[in-house]
């Protein structure tokens, strides 16, 4: 059966399902469709050129705050690649390595899960892949701007999100919040998901609560060193709620309908 589109400006011009006989198996079937070129190509024009579309996607566009941070940030971890503290001549240049995706997305706000980190990693390493053969090592900042706009969640983070992750790990405190115990908190972070080992949330409890020196650990030549001891049970409260852990632990400022870039 064929379908005619509708009439009122859709580039969509018809779709039809095939094959057009009947199949028991419908993982054999697809639905096709017919467009208009030439209004998919004014759709296209009239977005602009380069990464002109792409600005209007976060605050200020490409004169605003986020993205002139976004640049500090890029370059910031050129010279954190090479080393703060070095007298060699530095290497100007307008990639960075992928090993400094990470780090640069959590500067701006985006915190990837390891999985998620890979999926980056995967997808710039082959983008060019088709047409040399060739993986890809670095990335300049306009590629790092789509891929960041193609991977952060769309509402950014939410204090929603994280009450709804607190309902389903934790329970219902006298004062009817959702929480979780100090002792089954850390439990969680060092058995469940892309848990952590000890010392790695030893340290980033020690950063987060400001007991590590400023810039600590913010070289890689400097990823060895220990950090300061803490003691989790002096600093953590008994119980922990999402509004607890937001803002005292991780110290973040979150409403209820912010968005990256906002």
């Amino acid at each position: 059966k064929t379908l005619l589109g509708p009439t009122y400006g859709s580039p969509i011009k018809q779709t039809q399902v095939l094959p057009v006989k009947t199949t028991l198996d419908l993982q054999r079937r697809y639905l096709v469709f017919i467009n208009k070129d030439k209004a998919l190509e004014a759709a296209v024009s009239l977005g602009g050129e380069d990464l002109t579309p792409f600005y209007g996607l976060v605050s200020g566009g490409r004169e605003g705050k986020f993205y002139r941070e976004l640049e500090d940030y890029f370059y910031y971890s050129q010279l954190r690649s090479q080393g703060i503290d070095t007298m060699e001549t530095r290497k100007v240049s307008e990639h960075i390595c992928l090993s400094e995706v990470p780090y640069v997305m959590r500067a701006i706000g985006f915190y990837p899960s390891e999985e998620k980190i890979d999926d980056m990693f995967n997808e710039i390493k082959f983008s060019k892949y088709v047409d040399t053969g060739k993986l890809i090592d670095k990335i300049n900042l306009p590629d790092f701007f789509k891929i960041y706009l193609n991977h952060r969640p769309p509402f950014g983070n939410t204090m929603s999100g994280i009450q709804e992750s607190f309902k389903v790990l934790g329970y219902t405190n006298s004062k009817g919040e959702k929480a979780i115990q100090r002792e089954d908190f850390l439990e969680l972070l060092l058995t469940k998901g892309e848990h952590m080992t000890e010392e790695e949330m030893h340290d980033c409890f020690a950063t987060l609560f400001g007991l590590n020196p400023e810039g600590w650990k913010s070289e890689p030549a400097a990823s060895s060193v220990k950090g300061s001891k803490i003691c989790l049970k002096e600093e953590l409260p008994d119980e922990i709620t999402a509004e607890i852990f937001a803002t005292e632990i991780l110290g973040l400022t979150i409403a209820e309908d912010s968005g990256y870039g906002q």
